[in-house]
């Protein structure tokens, strides 16, 4: 099974209160106003329409019915005035309107964006910052929920691209913020409930988009396990429907009251820590398929009750769409200025991961842009270059992949991490090498506009580094360096203090004259050694897997490949067409 996020947290919360309580009452999923006020009316009209469809997209995928302002027709409920108002940012009109048609909340919004152009390394860039200030309100009351203001930045090659990613950043961080802010309103009045004499058994349940919160009445004379187990029977299954995540673990929150106390509470067998006020926290991994948790409370009079819960991690599915585009760059050094730091094949694996990845051109992807620099091609300059002219031209819903190989090296005074160009060596790496907070840096600007990049990294060939300690340390250190970026891949040919091996017996095919043992392995797992479920397409994760499981085999043990991973897996590689 593959999974389709990694490491994007799913925080699944629920109460367990052992209060009073009215009859259930159940509400359907959260419905919201959208109105984008028109600050600039001579130039802001498509912009509205493009934000609001934006944010619209958003708050369906987080289970919101929407209604947007362009679809505003006047009724026996409201006149054209009330629309006129509410585009205004009149909440007393939004809130005639928002009733009209059912909607609990209503936001409104007011957007601007600036656009600035500048050069980096003689190519053209713009940047955008977009500043969006709202109010989120309250249907019925017409009271404030929440107002902020928030701004975003973006840049790409052209002015409109630029501003179309500060607004597509924008309205998936609002579609985050706003159900937070709707959910801890919806519950404080629940959670404010006074204590009284238990009388049965009641559940609420919030809508989808917010967390299910789970009122049980049970009575100690009647045994807990009976009400416990209807509770959550009737109220947390629905919640943890929604339980279907693309991630690979979450945390389950719960706060547990009784008027005799609770003693004890479990989750899978193994107790969780319960502070003064009743709430806990359960951490843990999530494995592709059904994924199964025992929940055990068991209060001060001995009473337990048991409930189980399947939480299911689902494979990624190949989009029927439009699929992305990828934008490659693969980098090698095995002839250097100074021939004595020369590798056999880091030239040689770049151009063949290349050409491995360009087949997937109309495959996996709609679209391949790779480029290879080798050897001479390759210096500081270069480099930064061509990440940032031609991998800056990546889509947010574009793929990057960066592969690089040659040697890396630890300054000996600076402590700092250098990947070492053609034309460095011991002398003038401070001058000529990469610095690898410099290639950080780079990166993790890529990775805000860019949803997905993928850095394969084999910077400590075994050969003759005669400037004291030949590699980085280990590609894991070098991949530590870009923990904090987000959405991103790290795959390293080795861990701290091995050395990466190649070798004339790693050979792809006959007549090949070898390769450095992680790239081999790669083009191996990505001919198809890697499709562990047999289907028609290779994840990252599986890809990783193998990698991290044949390389240690392959040279008995003296290296061992390191990854990370800041997002969500995908399918990589089209086996079949």
């Amino acid at each position: 099974m593959k999974t389709k996020h990694i490491f994007w947290q799913l925080f699944v919360a629920f109460h367990i209160l052992f209060l009073s309580s009215a009859p259930a009452q159940s509400e359907g999923p959260l419905k919201i106003l959208i109105i984008i006020t028109e600050s600039r009316p001579e130039s802001g009209a498509l912009e509205v329409g493009t934000i609001e469809s934006l944010m619209g997209k958003n708050f369906l995928e987080a289970n919101y019915q929407i209604i947007m302002s362009d679809s505003l027709t006047p009724s026996a409920q409201f006149s054209e005035s009330d629309i006129l108002g509410a585009k205004k940012g009149n909440i007393p009109n939004a809130g005639k309107i928002a009733g009209a048609y059912g909607a609990n909340l209503i936001l409104i919004a007011s957007v601007k964006t600036r656009v600035t152009s500048q050069k980096v390394h003689k190519v053209k860039t713009s940047k955008a910052v977009t500043t969006i200030s709202y109010k989120l309100a309250d249907t019925i009351s017409g009271g404030i929920i929440a107002m902020d203001s928030k701004t975003y930045r973006s840049a790409a090659m052209s002015p409109d691209e630029a501003k179309h990613r500060s607004f597509e950043k924008m309205a998936a961080d609002i579609a985050k913020i706003i159900p937070q802010k709707a959910s801890s309103r919806a519950v404080a009045p629940l959670a404010a409930s006074p204590p009284t004499k238990p009388q049965g058994v009641a559940t609420t349940s919030l809508p989808e988009s917010a967390f299910p919160i789970i009122i049980i009445t049970s009575p100690s004379e009647r045994g807990l396990s009976r009400g416990l187990s209807r509770g959550l029977s009737r109220g947390l299954s629905r919640g943890l429907a929604r339980g279907l995540t693309r991630d690979g673990s979450f945390v389950i929150k719960g706060e547990v009251r009784d008027n005799s106390g609770i003693e004890i509470v479990k989750i899978n067998d193994r107790s969780v820590t319960v502070d003064g006020k009743g709430a806990f926290s359960y951490n843990t991994p999530l494995s592709p398929g059904d994924n199964h948790f025992l929940l055990t409370v068991t209060n001060a009079l001995g009473n337990t009750a048991t409930k189980d819960i399947i939480i299911t991690k689902e494979k990624p599915r190949l989009s029927a769409g439009i699929r992305p585009v990828l934008w490659g760059l693969a980098i090698g050094v095995s002839e250097y200025a100074d021939p004595g730091l020369n590798l056999e094949y880091a030239d040689k694996d770049a151009l063949s991961l290349a050409q491995a990845i360009r087949k997937q051109d109309g495959r996996m992807f709609s679209e391949v842009h790779f480029k290879t620099l080798v050897n001479e091609e390759v210096t500081r300059n270069s480099i930064i270059e061509n990440i940032t002219s031609h991998l800056g031209m990546a889509a947010p819903d574009d793929v990057i992949f960066m592969f690089i190989a040659g040697h890396g090296i630890k300054h000996q005074r600076s402590g700092s991490y250098y990947f070492v160009p053609h034309d460095a060596d011991a002398d003038s790496i401070l001058s000529k090498g990469l610095r690898m907070s410099d290639f950080d840096e780079a990166v993790k600007i890529l990775s805000k506009d860019v949803n997905k990049v993928i850095i394969a990294m084999d910077t400590c060939h075994s050969g003759a580094m005669k400037v004291g300690t030949r590699a980085l340390g280990g590609g894991e250190n070098l991949a530590e360096t870009l923990r904090e970026a987000s959405g991103i891949f790290i795959l390293a040919a080795s861990k701290g203090g091995e050395s990466s091996l190649e070798d004339e017996k790693f050979m792809l095919h006959e007549g090949d004259s070898g390769h450095g043992a992680f790239t081999y392995v790669l083009i191996q797992g990505m001919s198809g050694k890697a499709n562990y479920d047999r289907d028609e397409y290779i994840s990252l994760n599986e890809l990783f897997q193998y990698v991290a499981k044949q390389v240690p085999r392959l040279t008995e043990g003296r290296q061992h490949p390191y990854f990370r991973t800041e997002g969500t897996d995908m399918p990589f590689i089209l086996l079949k067409k």
